[in-house]
């Protein structure tokens, strides 16, 4: 083998390695930056703080609804305003803390009294559930109905009782 290509595949080798060893050291802060970064502000870096560590996550913010992969998976909403996105190294970034389950806002301070959890439960129960009525609505459609029914059946009885008559009086002659 070449001596100057064997030199360079060392390189690169060595190049690579660093690059996943410091993307390991960082929690996939590197690779998620990058995307984020490639993204042209579409996507939001998440900087979830836990009592042990940090973890970071990729996230998209429709309107004021920022909407991502928690840690354990699964898909989450949560509100958020301007005064909870700041910069970071040139993206748009959002802390979370795991401790008290809430948003950081740009001032370190926590929103009070917001359950994130409970939160995306009522989200997800508000768009996937049926559309529920007043019992006082349904009782007033069911009578209206009945009543509809009833003058139908009470109109066609009474047709079948003036079908003889109407014959009667065809008979006798008096209307053509």
């Amino acid at each position: 083998m070449n001596p100057i290509l064997a030199q360079l595949i060392g390189y690169v080798a060595v190049f690579l390695i660093s690059i996943f060893f410091f993307n390991f050291l960082s929690n996939n802060f590197l690779f998620l930056f990058i995307r984020a970064k490639g993204s042209r502000g579409k996507l939001t870096l998440i900087e979830i703080e836990g009592i042990d560590n940090i973890t970071y996550k990729l996230g998209k913010i429709t309107g004021n609804e920022l909407k991502f992969k928690g840690t354990n998976k699964k898909k989450k909403t949560i509100l958020v305003g301007k005064e909870h996105v700041y910069r970071k190294l040139g993206v748009s970034a959002i802390t979370l803390d795991e401790e008290f389950n809430a948003v950081r806002k740009t001032d370190y301070s926590v929103s009070e009294k917001f359950d994130a959890e409970a939160y995306d439960n009522l989200l997800v129960r508000g768009f996937t559930s049926p559309q529920i009525t007043n019992n006082t609505d349904r009782i007033i459609i069911l009578v209206l109905l009945a009543g509809i029914l009833l003058i139908s059946i009470y109109i066609a009885y009474n047709l079948t009782q003036l079908k003889p008559l109407i014959l009667a009086i065809k008979q006798s002659g008096v209307v053509n």
